[in-house]
């Protein structure tokens, strides 16, 4: 039998949520803004739903089931890590780091901003990933070097991606998929999944973006791309072959300060390479 949620609808029952919640945490602001604010690490064996006008700061949350980030929540300086899959939907605004070992979706009018750090890590074990995430802060904390701009893989290649050891992704979900009007301002980091990272036409990502996988591309991006393959987004969730395309439907552009963007260690060093369009 799965436990009931643990439901908080006013800023006083904060104070009541323990260290481990047993079960899903359901934080519902549609009848009292609330706001929570606190250097504080919450495990939650369940989902964690956030709904309406709710305000949440500093707060470091591992989540055992699916994480949903609605209506107007903003997120400031959290870090999110959660076995299944992080929503940022509707109005919602996240800061920080999110961690997850299934995907991301940001959508609607959905906002990540402040230079954040994305990661979506397929087949990673949970213990591990949490400890990286612990180890690198609420904001990643490993910024790119000055002197190295742009990454150094070529963003157009035919190589085909294999799941790697661990958990298999799903045929046709991408790692991160960025649809409606969503705003992005972040690294992310898509691997261990030949789908890596949709962008829709209306989505504005701006950077650094890297994947072992696919990227789909409709929408625009400011920033830095390391990709695979260019490939059909629409094409691809059908789990039919990946074929690379040619030609990018949407656009790259230049950004003027990528040395401000957080890049993990075990990435490697970014390098300087050159571009020819013919």
């Amino acid at each position: 039998m799965s436990a009931l949620p643990l439901l908080v609808q006013h800023n006083d029952e904060f104070g009541k949520i323990p260290s481990i919640v047993k079960g899903p945490l359901f934080i519902d602001g549609s009848h009292f803004d609330l706001s929570w604010k606190a250097a504080a690490k919450v495990i939650v064996l369940g989902d964690l739903q956030v709904t309406g006008k709710v305000a949440i700061e500093g707060l470091t949350f591992v989540v055992v089931g699916e994480s949903k980030i609605l209506d107007d929540a903003h997120f400031k300086d959290v870090t999110l890590f959660s076995t299944k899959r992080i929503s940022i939907e509707n109005k919602a605004v996240f800061s920080g780091t999110a961690i997850t070992l299934a995907n991301l979706i940001v959508s609607g009018n959905g906002i990540v901003e402040n230079r954040s750090m994305l990661v979506i890590a397929h087949g990673i074990s949970p213990t591990s990933d949490a400890n990286r995430s612990t180890q690198q802060g609420s904001s990643g904390k490993n910024p790119v070097p000055s002197s190295s701009k742009t990454v150094s893989t070529p963003l157009l290649s035919p190589t085909s991606i294999s799941s790697k050891a661990g958990a298999k992704p799903t045929l046709g979900i991408f790692s991160a998929t960025f649809t409606g009007s969503a705003t992005i301002d972040a690294t992310i980091i898509a691997y261990n999944n030949p789908l890596g990272i949709k962008i829709d036409n209306s989505a504005i990502v701006k950077g650094v973006l890297w994947t072992d996988g696919a990227l789909g591309l409709d929408g625009k991006i400011y920033g830095i791309v390391y990709a695979n393959k260019l490939v059909d987004g629409a094409q691809a969730i059908t789990g039919g072959p990946l074929t690379a395309l040619a030609v990018i439907r949407g656009n790259v552009l230049p950004i003027q300060d990528p040395g401000q963007y957080y890049f993990p260690f075990f990435l490697g060093k970014l390098s300087i390479i050159s571009w020819v369009e013919q």
